[in-house]
C-alpha cells in the first residue's frame, strides 16, 4: 500500500499545491466529496436526455470522460484523507482521529426530520470508502472505454451509456453515504440500474425475465435491509455511521473519538471514578466503541440504558417501548445484523437468493464485468465491513455469515465444474469468490474480505471482459463447446484471459492467491483456536471450493482457447482479434491481475485498520498447513482441467451423462428448478387465487358491480311507485298520513 501511495503522490505533484494540500484545505475535499458522484450522474443526464441529439462516438466519450473524472476526484480525495494509520493510546484508553487521519466528512444539510429521527445528506470517505471508490471508478472506467468498442453497433448506443454512468452514481451514493438511509438509496439504485441493463435487450422475453427475476430477489432481501435499518434506528435513535463534523470538531484540530475519562466521585477511595465520554450526536459505529469501552462485550445493557455518569445515553430512544421487555442492546444488534445480512445475501448473490445473478449474464458482457462482479454484487460485503464493529458483538450472526458464505463457495464452485455456456461458468464462479469473502467476513477478518473484494474485482472483469472480446468474435456464440482453437486468431484476449484464470485459480503469485489464501488460513486459525467441528468444516468446503475453482477455469481456458475450432464456417470466417478499445483495458487490467495481490498484500490490511479478532493466522504452523492445502488444491484442480481440456481437449456433454453427480451439478442440483417451477408456481397459483377472490368477488362483483347493481335495483323500485295516477298517489298520502298519526299516538 505504501507503493501505491508513493505512486499517487509522484502522480499528484503536477497538479498546483492549492488542490493537493490537504493539510491546508482539508475542508475543501470534504466539502467536494460530491463531485464523485456528480460527474457520472452528469454523464446520465447528458446522455439520457440528449441521445438522439448526440452522436454515437460523442455519446460514449461523454460517459468515459464522465467515469474518469470522478476517478481522477476520487484519487485526489483519497490522497487527502489516507495520512498514517490512526494510533491507538491503550493507556488512556481512547482512539485519537489525528488530523492526518481524519476522514473526509461533510453534511451537506437536512434531507427529513420527524423530531425524533433527522437524517441528513452527507458523505464520508476514510481508508474503506475510499478504497472501494477507487476500484469502482477505476475499473468502471476501463469498462467504459471497453463497452465503446463492444457496444459499438447497438442501436441503443446512448441508452446503454446512461444506464452505464447512472448505475457508477449509485454505486459511489452507497460507497460515500454516511448513514444507512442514504446507503438504502444508492442500493435500491444500483438494483434498479441492474434491473435496467440486465433486461437491456427487453425485445427478447427471455432477456427481459432476467432482467425482472434480478428485480424480484433482490426486493426480497432488501425487505431484510429494511427491517435492519428500522431495528438499527429504534435501538440507538439514529442511522448515522459517525457522529457529524460539527459535533466531533474543525479540520483544523486533532478530534476524539468514544473515550475513557475520570469524574470527581466521593465515594471512591481515589476520590474519582472511569465513565465513558461520547461525542455530541454519536453515530451506530461510536456506540459500539461506547459499548466496547464500558467493558460490555455482548452489549448485555438494556434498551434505553443510560450510563451512570459519562454521556452515553439511549434514554431518549424508541427502543424500550418498540421491542419486548427484557431485550437487550446487543440482542436488538443481533437482530439488525441477521437482517440487513439477508439484504446482503440478495445483493451478492449468497444462498439461498443466489439465482438471480447466473441468469443476469443475459445483458451485455460489460454490464456483467462491472455490476455482476466487480462492484454491484460486492455491496453486500462492503455493507459488514462498513458495520463491522456492531457484527462483532453478535458471534451467532458472524456464524450465520461464515456458515452461509463458506456454503455458497463450495455449492457455486460445484455447479461451475458442468456448465458449457462461458458467461455462466464465469457468473457462478463470482458467486462462489463472494461465498469466500463472507466466509473472510464471517471468521473476523473484515480486511481480507475487502482485499478479495479488490483483487476480485480485478481479475474477474478480466474474464468478463475477455469472454466478451471471445464472444464479440464469435458473433455473438457463448457455448464454449462450439468454440476452441481461438489462442492464434485472439493473441492478446488468450494471454490476458489465461492471466485472468491464473488469479481466479489461486496461483502463486498471481492476484487470487494472496488474497484467497488469506482468507483460508484464518478459517483455519478459527478452526484451531475454537476446536468447533463446524470451523474445520467451512475450511474443507473452502479448499475444496479452491480446487474446483482451479479446475472448472483451466477447463474454460481450454475449451475456448485449445484444439480445434469447433464453430461453423460461417462465423470461422470472420474471427478476428477486438479492437483496441477492447484491448487495451485487457492489457492494463491483465498487468494489475499479476501484480495487484503482491502489491497489496503487506499493507492494505493495516491501512484498512479494521482491528479485527486475533485469529493466530501468522502463526508458522496455521501458515505451513494452509500453504500446502491451498497449493494442493489450486494446483491439483488445475492440472486435472489441463490433462482432460487442454492436452487432449475432451469436449464434455453434460445433459447426456448418465453420471448422477454430473447431471446434479449440470441442473444446479434443481434448486432454480425448484425456484422457478416450485416457489414461481406457488405464487401464480395464489396470485391468481387472490385475482378472483379480492378483484373479481370482492372488488368487481360485491363492491364496484354490486353497488351499482343495488342502486340500478332501488331506482328501478322507486322508478314503479311514479305512475300518474291520481287515486295511487291519494293512497300514498293515506297511508302516510296514517303512519304518522299511529306514531304521535303511540308516544
Amino acid at each position: 500500500m505504501d507503493f501505491l501511495i508513493d505512486i499517487i503522490d509522484t502522480c499528484v505533484k503536477w497538479i498546483p499545491g492549492w488542490i493537493v494540500n490537504p493539510s491546508h484545505i482539508r475542508a475543501f475535499y470534504a466539502e467536494s466529496l460530491f463531485i464523485i458522484p456528480l460527474m457520472p450522474l452528469l454523464g446520465f443526464l447528458i446522455n439520457g436526455f440528449f441521445r438522439d441529439k448526440i452522436s454515437r462516438g460523442a455519446s460514449g466519450l461523454v460517459a468515459s470522460l464522465a467515469a474518469f473524472a470522478s476517478f481522477l476526484w476520487a484519487v485526489l480525495c483519497f490522497h487527502a484523507c489516507r495520512g498514517h494509520l490512526p494510533e491507538f493510546d491503550h493507556g488512556a484508553g481512547y482512539l485519537h482521529r489525528m488530523l492526518s487521519t481524519e476522514p473526509l466528512h461533510k453534511v451537506y444539510g437536512t434531507w427529513f426530520d420527524t423530531g425524533t429521527f433527522s437524517c441528513a445528506f452527507g458523505l464520508y470517505m476514510d481508508q474503506l470508502s475510499g478504497v472501494m471508490a477507487l476500484v469502482v471508478t477505476g475499473v468502471g472506467t476501463l469498462i467504459h472505454v471497453y463497452s465503446m468498442g463492444y457496444m459499438a453497433h447497438d442501436k441503443a448506443f446512448a441508452r446503454y451509456f446512461a444506464y452505464l454512468n447512472l448505475f457508477l452514481f449509485s454505486m459511489l451514493v452507497l460507497i460515500l453515504a454516511d448513514n444507512l438511509v442514504l446507503t438504502f438509496v444508492g442500493w435500491e439504485g444500483v438494483g434498479l440500474c441492474s434491473y435496467l441493463l440486465i433486461g437491456f435487450w427487453y425485445e427478447d422475453g427471455e432477456k427481459a425475465a432476467a432482467g425482472m427475476k434480478a428485480f424480484i430477489f433482490n426486493r426480497v432481501g432488501d425487505l431484510g435491509f429494511l427491517l435492519g435499518i428500522f431495528t438499527l434506528v429504534a435501538a440507538f435513535g439514529t442511522a448515522n455511521y459517525y457522529a457529524a463534523p460539527h459535533a466531533l470538531g474543525s479540520y483544523t484540530l486533532p478530534v476524539v473519538a468514544p473515550h475513557k475519562s475520570f469524574v470527581k466521585d466521593s465515594s471512591k477511595e481515589e476520590g474519582k471514578r472511569e465513565v465513558v465520554m461520547m461525542p455530541d450526536a454519536p453515530g451506530l459505529i461510536d456506540y459500539a466503541d461506547g459499548l466496547k469501552l464500558m467493558g460490555n462485550a455482548d452489549a448485555k445493557v438494556p434498551l434505553g440504558y443510560k450510563a451512570d455518569g459519562g454521556n452515553f445515553d439511549l434514554s431518549k430512544t424508541a427502543g424500550a417501548k418498540v421491542f419486548p421487555a427484557g431485550w437487550t442492546v446487543g440482542f436488538a444488534i443481533s437482530l439488525a445484523c441477521l437482517l440487513l445480512f439477508i439484504g446482503a445475501c440478495g445483493k451478492s448473490a449468497q444462498l439461498p437468493l443466489y439465482a438471480w445473478l447466473p441468469d443476469a449474464m443475459a445483458g451485455p458482457t460489460p454490464v456483467s464485468a462491472l455490476i455482476h462482479a466487480a462492484t454491484m454484487v460486492t455491496a453486500g460485503v462492503y455493507m459488514l465491513a462498513r458495520l463491522h464493529a456492531l457484527y462483532l458483538f453478535s458471534s451467532a450472526t458472524m456464524d450465520v455469515v461464515a456458515i452461509v458464505g463458506g456454503t455458497t463457495a463450495i455449492f457455486a464452485a460445484l455447479i461451475g465444474l458442468t456448465q458449457t455456456d462461458i458467461k455462466k461458468v464465469l457468473a457462478y464462479s463470482t458467486v462462489s469468490q463472494l461465498g469466500y469473502m463472507f466466509l473472510g467476513a464471517g471468521v473476523g477478518a473484515f480486511a481480507l474480505a475487502i482485499f478479495h473484494v479488490v483483487t476480485h474485482a480485478l481479475f474477474k472483469a478480466l474474464l468478463f471482459l475477455g469472454s466478451g472480446s471471445v464472444i464479440h468474435a464469435m458473433s455473438g456464440e457463448q457455448d464454449m463447446r462450439k468454440m476452441g482453437g481461438l489462442r492464434k486468431k485472439l493473441p492478446i484476449t488468450f494471454w490476458t484471459m489465461v492471466i485472468g484464470a491464473l488469479a481466479l485459480g489461486g496461483i502463486v503469485p498471481f492476484a487470487g492467491y494472496w488474497s484467497k489464501d488469506a482468507i483460508l488460513a484464518n478459517v483455519l486459525a478459527k478452526a484451531m483456536e475454537t476446536h468447533e467441528t463446524s470451523y474445520w468444516v467451512l475450511y474443507l468446503f473452502a479448499c475444496v471450493g479452491a480446487f474446483c475453482t482451479a479446475f472448472y477455469t483451466a477447463r474454460l481456458i481450454g475449451l475456448t482457447f485449445f484444439g480445434e475450432c469447433r464453430a461453423s464456417d460461417e462465423v470461422k470466417a470472420h474471427i478476428h482479434e477486438s479492437p483496441p478499445s477492447m484491448t487495451v483495458p485487457l492489457i492494463v487490467l491483465a498487468v494489475l491481475s499479476v501484480i495487484g495481490g503482491w502489491w497489496l498484500h503487506n499493507d492494505l490490511i493495516s491501512f484498512l485498520n479494521f482491528g479485527e479478532i486475533s485469529q493466530n493466522a501468522e502463526n508458522e504452523h496455521v501458515e505451513w498447513i494452509n500453504l500446502i492445502c491451498t497449493l494442493a488444491a489450486s494446483f491439483g484442480g488445475a492440472g486435472l482441467g489441463i490433462l482432460l481440456y487442454i492436452s487432449k481437449v475432451f469436449v464434455p456433454k453434460p445433459e447426456e451423462s448418465k453420471n448422477p453427480l454430473v447431471r446434479l451439478s449440470f441442473n444446479k442440483f434443481y434448486i432454480e428448478a425448484f425456484y422457478d417451477r416450485g416457489v414461481t408456481g406457488f405464487f401464480s397459483i395464489f396470485a391468481e387465487a387472490l385475482h378472483l377472490f379480492v378483484d373479481v368477488l370482492l372488488i368487481d362483483f360485491l363492491l364496484v358491480n354490486g353497488v351499482g347493481k343495488l342502486v340500478r335495483g332501488l331506482g328501478g323500485a322507486l322508478r314503479k311507485t311514479q305512475t300518474g295516477l291520481i287515486n295511487v298517489y291519494a293512497t300514498g298520502i293515506l297511508v302516510g298520513a296514517l303512519a304518522i298519526l299511529f306514531y304521535l299516538l303511540k308516544g
